[in-house]
């Protein structure tokens, strides 16, 4: 059994390094820190009513909704810049599947020597914190 679950990751593998060596993937250094919904990384507050809203324009936020209209799923959802369409899937080097645009955020760019930043969606603020900072390479195909 561990025999044949090698050779069908391996076939796994093959098959997907085939797929970014054909498709248009793109290479960036990129800046991964870490998120959650809570008001702190999201910038929203409670209104007077106890509706959640955006404090850039004060629109009704709904708690752990994307700029996509998704729901944030950990280890899935990222955050990245607005010049990566919603739906765009991130790769490690060494072809992972590292997860998917489905965010925006207001320190989300991409810095003068074009590293990107990446915020990666947790569940909690406590996990997204010890996650910390690194830096790493990715690639990027586009929907």
């Amino acid at each position: 059994m561990r025999i044949l679950w090698t050779r069908l990751s391996l076939a796994a593998l093959l098959c997907l390094a085939t797929i970014l060596s054909e498709v248009e993937a793109k290479e960036y250094k990129a800046r991964i820190s870490h998120y959650c919904p809570c008001r702190q990384c999201c910038s929203w507050h409670y209104d007077s009513k106890g509706i959640a809203r955006f404090n850039s324009n004060n629109r009704e936020k709904i708690i752990g909704q994307t700029a996509c209209g998704s729901m944030a799923r950990e280890g899935l959802t990222l955050a990245m810049p607005k010049e990566f369409p919603f739906g765009t899937h991130v790769y490690t080097e060494d072809g992972k599947l590292f997860g998917v645009v489905e965010d925006r955020g207001g320190k989300i760019y991409t810095e003068s020597d074009n590293t990107i930043r990446i915020d990666v969606y947790m569940d909690d603020h406590q996990k997204a914190s010890i996650a910390g900072v690194k830096w790493i390479i990715v690639r990027t195909v586009e929907p």
